[in-house]
């Protein structure tokens, strides 16, 4: 039986990008509460129960660039069963006091763009941290996570965004996905390890 979704959040309108392709715009209030945060992104569960894939959480980072980068590397991660599937593109602006320092336009009572947060919807992925993730393809005896890493190791980065460049500056060349993958960020999706960050840290131009 199918679990009913009731998301915390609920897009206000939803349009279309010539990259991005559609978004879901939401207005939330700045001191909104996330359920977990790292190094460049924030989260917020949004009611979603994992494993479900009609259930979707928010995963948000500070320009569209980041976020693209990130979208882009988990769908094709998620094509080949090595990471949650995702849904669509997501434009967050928060109402309340801005700090962006624009004295002359900024009222700060209105949506500015400071307060602005772009990222994508996820599925949530299971006992994220059980495993001690892997480096590298021999230093783990669990055959799940060996094949996860083989999996990402053959994904290619060539024509997705640079998490550094304006939208539509696309890497030219593959990035190998098999750095940061500790223990932290893998989750199993139903009953198989996958990866749950794609951030920037993921990919290393040196490999």
């Amino acid at each position: 039986m199918t679990t009913a979704f009731n998301p915390q959040f609920s897009p206000l309108y939803t349009f279309t990008h010539h990259l991005m392709g559609k978004v879901d715009v939401y207005v939330m209030r700045r001191n909104t509460r996330v359920s977990a945060s790292g190094i460049q992104a924030e989260f917020l569960g949004n009611n979603a129960e994992p494993n479900r894939r009609n259930h979707y959480a928010l995963k948000l980072y500070s320009t569209a660039s980041e976020a693209f980068a990130a979208y882009q590397r988990q769908k094709i991660a998620a094509a080949a069963g090595a990471a949650p599937p995702v849904r669509r593109m997501v434009m967050v602006m928060r109402r309340g006091s801005c700090r962006c320092g624009n004295i002359m336009e900024c009222t700060g009572n209105k949506l500015c763009n400071a307060n602005t947060m772009w990222g994508y919807q996820t599925c949530v992925a299971a006992r994220i941290g059980v495993t001690w993730g892997v480096t590298r393809e021999g230093d783990t005896s669990d055959t799940g996570i060996r094949k996860l890493y083989t999996t990402m190791r053959n994904l290619n980065t060539i024509g997705t965004q640079r998490d550094d460049k304006p939208l539509g500056v696309m890497h030219g060349r593959k990035y190998l996905m098999v750095c940061d993958l500790h223990g932290g960020n893998i989750g199993f999706w139903r009953k198989s390890p996958v990866v749950i960050d794609f951030g920037s840290d993921i990919i290393n131009i040196g490999l």
